[in-house]
């Protein structure tokens, strides 16, 4: 039986901005890997499982999100306080824009992927694009 949860799990804070963009970098793979699974399951054929469908959306909904709280600058949890990210990795500068312009990307591609669900079941559509909004 499990006590506390937090008793068995431990999170580790990125020691410096460097640290914290090989995570970000990470992330943004596996929501990489995941948008191109996605197109190229909905691109080969008419889709017939409009549940799997709004599986694989639900969780791309979910990376996403985790992308945009990642970049640090939630509408909801706004802190103008924070230092600015900046990251030298050889000849290439990471900043804060670099964060808002990877996050931006997977937006697209998202509402390109909502875009399939609408013209199938407008009512789940809406549904899912609630859960994106918020």
């Amino acid at each position: 039986m499990c006590r506390n949860m937090s008793d068995n799990i431990q999170y580790k804070k990125p020691k410096d901005s460097a640290e914290f963009l090989v995570v970000f970098a990470g992330v943004c793979g596996f929501a990489e890997m995941a948008f191109n699974i996605f197109e190229t399951e909905t691109s080969k054929s008419e889709i017939k499982d409009v549940f799997t469908l709004k599986s694989s959306l639900s969780y791309l909904i979910s990376i996403t999100k985790v992308i945009r709280g990642l970049r640090g600058d939630s509408y909801l949890l706004r802190d103008d306080s924070r230092e600015s990210f900046y990251v030298k990795d050889g000849d290439i500068e990471y900043t804060q824009a670099s964060l808002y312009k990877a996050e931006d990307y997977f937006s697209d591609r998202l509402m390109k992927a909502l875009e399939i669900l609408k013209t199938i079941d407008q009512k789940s559509y809406e549904s899912l694009f609630e859960l994106w909004k918020y």
